[in-house]
């Protein structure tokens, strides 16, 4: 991510490849299990509208604005400063990982992958989204018909 000199980015972890490509494409997500035996769920009921508001505000996401939160985050050190700081975030988060990678900050919500899907995951990556709620990218304005 430093190499390529991100504004900001995330690192998805679903339990099928599918959901993980329609989230980074914000695509949506198939939600029929008839031919793979398996179910593209997402991180819930907000995945469609998230991913939304981010494909129609995409100029601005890195600068002004910031995907909702997954299990690896990259934040800039402008982003952080503007929702409270590092130590809000590990306070009100508790990441398992902080890492500093030059002007870019990495968080990753549990320690292994292993646990990166369910509950405990879950409610830090909500948690995360309530502080990143200033920098999220807002609701799309109503379209007015002339």
């Amino acid at each position: 991510m430093v190499t390529i000199d991100v504004a900001s980015a995330i690192l998805p972890v679903y339990e099928t490849a599918n959901a993980v490509f329609a989230d980074v494409l914000l695509m949506s997500i198939v939600r029929d299990s008839r031919w793979t035996g398996t179910s593209d769920l997402g991180p819930g009921d907000d995945f469609a509208e998230q991913n939304a508001r981010a494909k129609y505000w995409r100029d601005l996401v890195g600068a002004k604005y910031v995907r909702n939160a997954r299990w690896g985050t990259y934040l800039r050190d402008h982003h952080i400063d503007s929702i409270g700081g590092l130590d809000r975030i590990r306070r009100q988060v508790e990441p398992a990982r902080v890492d500093r990678l030059g002007e870019l900050v990495y968080f990753q919500l549990t320690e292994s992958i292993e646990n990166a899907v369910g509950p405990a995951c879950d409610a830090k990556r909500r948690a995360f989204d309530a502080v990143l709620a200033p920098i999220l990218p807002p609701p799309i304005p109503a379209r007015t018909e002339p």
